[in-house]
């Protein structure tokens, strides 16, 4: 028999929370669970589930708004008819900007809810309604032991309501055996040294602290190209060309390359020299996982979820917005080559045995039958 999952997003555009849910439902037993996902407008996303064989359905979705209450509560019912339509088993919002909406709809429709929780405080920062949802979903997942702890410790969330689940990363799609020509050819960067940056332009993310650092490291070797890979439709346009700007000012542009969202992360990751993740606070960092996989050697800021992903053998923690360190690590990664390689070899050996997909998709599933079976139970009793 297969259960079908509902999993409620709020855009449709393509960051990591999406990521990670595609990378889940590309692999769960669908002989057990039939997985249909809920969006507001056709885009990027729908076009891959699609790809994948996998329902969506476009639904109007918004986050909780006292202004817009009346609206709010509209698509609250348009939600649960949804569920109840197609007989629903389980409703899983994918971030906690939905996190209200799903709860409140699965809860007029009679089934239970989980709550993807993928950020921290103060984004995590909750009123009265997205605490209510918290405490009274059937379960939490937390992506990160940080982000367990600031649930229960700033919002008040039971311990034992959260199970912590790491994102995973299929080690077949991310590999140091994918070939990285392509790339190189593109952008015509020869033989140049690549230093990465992953993600959406917003100020948390780091893109400033990194470019400071780029300026401050071409002084030592010019040979060096820092790649930006991310746009600004989950960020802030006004941030990206004020970066854009920077670079300019910061006489980078000769050593700056913005190549913009791309999709095609596995032919890219394996051809940098070594990835660089300086958010102030970040809650997991799937871009090291990923980087890990292909055998890329990290440079992370000291924050959020990274201590947990990283160790001294397979990347190197950083004070947050320390230009001096950042410069000093990236140096020293570029003059020893051995020793990068000998960490993205450890990176990838802790990616296969932590964070693999597969590991990730049990953890799920296991859940998933947990919550189904005891919701069972309950009513074959009740119905006694």
């Amino acid at each position: 028999m297969s259960y079908k999952i509902l999993y409620v997003n709020g855009t449709s555009n393509i960051g990591g929370a999406e990521v990670s849910l595609l990378s889940l439902l590309k692999e769960i037993n669908k002989d057990y669970f039939c997985p249909i996902v809920v969006v507001p407008t056709n885009g990027l996303l729908t076009e891959k589930l699609k790809r994948f064989g996998i329902e969506a359905e476009v639904i109007r979705i918004t986050e909780f708004s006292r202004r817009k209450f009346l609206q709010f509560l509209v698509n609250v019912f348009r939600l649960a008819f949804f569920i109840r339509k197609k007989n629903i088993k389980l409703v899983q919002s994918n971030s906690i900007y939905v996190a209200e909406q799903s709860f409140l709809a699965a809860k007029l429709a009679g089934v239970p809810c989980i709550c993807h929780v993928r950020d921290l405080a103060p984004v995590l920062g909750a009123g009265m309604l997205r605490s209510m949802a918290f405490k009274n979903a059937q379960r939490i997942i937390a992506i990160s032991e940080a982000v367990k702890k600031d649930l229960v410790e700033k919002l008040r969330i039971p311990e034992n309501k959260i199970i912590r689940i790491y994102n995973g990363v299929d080690t077949k799609e991310f590999s140091p055996d994918i070939s990285t020509n392509n790339f190189r050819d593109e952008f015509m960067l020869g033989s140049k040294k690549l230093v990465g940056m992953i993600g959406r332009f917003s100020p948390e993310k780091g893109q400033e602290f990194f470019l400071k650092a780029a300026a401050e490291i071409i002084k030592e070797n010019n040979e060096v190209i820092f790649i930006f890979v991310g746009d600004a439709k989950l960020g802030s346009e006004k941030f990206k060309e004020g970066i854009i700007d920077l670079s300019s000012r910061l006489n980078l542009k000769d050593n700056t390359l913005f190549v913009g969202f791309r999709d095609d992360l596995p032919n890219i990751l394996p051809v940098l020299d070594m990835l660089v993740v300086p958010s102030r606070a970040e809650p997991f960092g799937r871009v090291i996982i990923e980087a890990f996989a292909c055998g890329v050697p990290v440079i992370a800021a000291n924050s959020g979820a990274t201590p947990e992903i990283i160790s001294k053998d397979s990347g190197i923690l950083i004070e947050p917005n320390n230009i001096g360190q950042l410069k000093q690590s990236v140096i020293e990664l570029l003059k020893n080559p051995l020793r990068a390689k000998q960490m993205g070899q450890e990176g990838r050996k802790i990616v296969l045995e932590k964070f693999n997909i597969s590991k990730h998709v049990l953890a799920v599933s296991e859940l998933y039958r947990e919550i189904i079976c005891r919701r069972r139970n309950v009513s074959s009793n009740e119905g006694k």
